[in-house]
């Protein structure tokens, strides 16, 4: 989370935020809360005369980013970021078994399922999908794991998207978007009082807190906006460091396009899994 006088800025994973904050930066005095940190570890109730702003991404592009991250690095498993890190290794004590992203604790039996379930997660098959960035056929491997056959492998990272009854329906993205940008998410009451689509987006209507949002494919123009709405002016200063960097964004994964690593099966799952996000911001699906 990065702060100035006058916004707010919520990072989402492989949304632009890294140089999104790489402009804010340069161009304002911040104050920084952690990294992709939600905004209660800030304000109290919500409450803040802040303009909050957030990013947003194509979810096909999203997770080709998310995969592709995990392929960089050559062994340096620091690079390769924490779900890359949570799926390929095997740790039978964590305090994701017993507390969610809520801070709410649990002990059930459920603990001695995802206990059982790390003893036997297949962390080779994990490290299989991330040994080649070309080729698509690991990619798709990866996303049917992450998605359906494996999506339990991912409790120590993101525990809540599991605890809840959110897999069946919606995808990773929907629920980090959800995490950040939602009041009261991943509440108990909240998560499962939705049930579909149409409850998410009622649930979003009452209970998201961004003023705009930026995104990664107008990210320039997006930010330059969401600026002005927040009461800065926009001198040829602040436009320079925004657009100068345009095309060498910070902290990319290398990759192929989009379009090379889909095929139709694996963009209709994520059409599937991630309609709320692709609906609202008005995604259209890679052709393959």
């Amino acid at each position: 989370m990065l702060i100035t006088d006058k916004l707010i800025f919520l990072e989402m994973e492989k949304t632009g935020s890294t140089h999104i904050n790489y402009v804010l930066s340069e161009c304002f005095p911040v104050e920084r809360i952690g990294k992709h940190t939600r905004i209660e570890s800030y304000v109290d109730g919500y409450k803040t005369d802040k303009f909050l702003i957030g990013s947003v991404r194509n979810p096909w592009d999203w997770y080709v980013s998310l995969w592709a991250q995990g392929c960089k690095g050559s062994g340096k498993s620091r690079l390769k970021g924490a779900l890359y890190n949570g799926l390929t290794t095997r740790k039978l004590v964590s305090r994701s078994f017993f507390w969610n992203d809520s801070r709410d604790f649990s002990l059930t039996l459920g603990v001695f399922g995802d206990i059982w379930n790390e003893m036997f997660k297949p962390i080779d098959s994990w490290r299989e999908t991330y040994e080649n960035y070309e080729s698509p056929e690991l990619f798709r491997k990866w996303l049917k794991l992450i998605l359906e056959e494996r999506c339990h492998d991912i409790v120590r990272i993101w525990p809540s998207y599991i605890k809840r009854p959110l897999p069946s329906t919606f995808g990773l993205m929907t629920y980090k978007y959800c995490s950040y940008f939602l009041k009261n998410f991943p509440s108990k009451n909240i998560v499962n009082s939705i049930k579909n689509i149409d409850d998410l987006k009622v649930i979003d209507k009452r209970n998201n807190i961004l003023d705009r949002i930026v995104k990664v494919e107008d990210l320039e123009d997006d930010l330059i906006k969401s600026l002005q709405a927040a009461g800065y002016d926009i001198d040829s200063r602040i436009i320079n460091v925004i657009t100068k960097n345009k095309s060498n964004k910070i902290n990319t994964s290398s990759r192929l396009s989009t379009e090379f690593y889909y095929d139709d099966e694996t963009v209709a799952l994520v059409e599937s899994k991630e309609k709320f996000i692709i609906d609202k911001y008005s995604y259209v699906r890679p052709i393959v």
